[in-house]
């Protein structure tokens, strides 16, 4: 009997869209069901159809421009912190038509699983994710020209907020700076150049770069805010780094999302990215 209900519709509905509904259509599915499901694809059918010679275009620009508008009057910012403007409206709309590798603004939202928050509070966590450089820790720094080398003194309650230590941070930059040494005394880091020629040269150009030496954090990611959201915390983020998150151990990674299409496609697929902009 549900063969015939397929076959009253097969002047109706387009065979591809008939093929499709029998798939849908669940084993030990009643007739009244099959009736009801096949009545609401032909309505649905209907209401997609174009009259001849309608200016679909002029349709569609009016779809996309409209709503467009509106987005771009509401847009959304964390108060007190510029650098986490979203980029909404017209704008986001632009970037997502035109398919641009480099966008304005890239964002993540962040979700966590009820053991970490169980561990650590969502700031704990929100400062462990952000990308973190030297200057950050550094409390001073100071050159010998006698010996000659470079003392940096770091900031203990800075270390204590990110859980990092003097001897992680020396590790480090042992392996960044190659031809230095790094010694460690409690709080206090000494930097002398290996090389014979001009070693004091050597430490005077190495003192504003070492400030902006990378030490831990998710690279990309230069602004951290928790939120709360209901009854739950997450962590918005300025930058996108999706495949370094996922080796953070508690960060729910069937929520988490990124704004940035390309690399949301390059590690989850193109499904994935399509989602993102539905």
């Amino acid at each position: 009997m549900s063969e015939a209900l397929f076959k009253a519709y097969e002047g109706k509905l387009p065979p591809s869209i008939l093929a499709e509904a029998k798939e849908l259509v669940p084993k030990g599915a009643s007739e009244a069901m099959i009736k009801k499901f096949l009545e609401a694809v032909y309505a649905e059918y209907l209401s997609s159809v174009v009259d001849p010679g309608e200016s679909v275009g002029l349709v569609t620009a009016e779809s996309i421009g409209e709503p467009g508008t509106q987005m771009t009057l509401n847009t959304f910012h964390f108060a007190g912190v510029s650098e986490m403007n979203v980029t909404t409206g017209l704008p986001r709309l632009i970037e997502i038509l035109d398919g641009r590798k480099t966008i304005k603004t890239e964002i993540m939202e962040i979700y966590l699983k009820k053991e970490l928050l169980e561990k650590k509070s969502v700031r704990q966590i929100a400062e462990m994710i952000k990308e973190t450089r030297l200057k950050e820790y550094v409390k001073e720094i100071e050159i010998d020209v006698l010996e000659p080398k470079m003392t940096v003194v770091l900031d203990k309650e800075k270390m204590a907020q990110r859980e990092m230590t003097s001897a992680r941070i020396a590790s480090v930059l042992r392996k960044t700076l190659k031809t230095f040494e790094v010694a460690v005394e409690g709080d206090v880091l000494s930097i002398t150049s290996t090389s014979k020629e001009e070693p004091l040269k050597q430490i005077y150009h190495l003192r504003e770069k070492i400030k902006d030496v990378y030490i831990n954090g998710v690279k990309g990611v230069k602004q951290v805010l928790p939120v709360k959201r209901g009854s739950e915390y997450l962590i918005v983020t300025a930058g996108s780094n999706l495949k370094e998150l996922l080796k953070i151990e508690g960060i729910d990674m069937t929520r988490t999302k990124s704004n940035n299409l390309y690399e949301v496609q390059k590690l989850l697929g193109i499904e994935a990215a399509r989602q993102t902009i539905i």
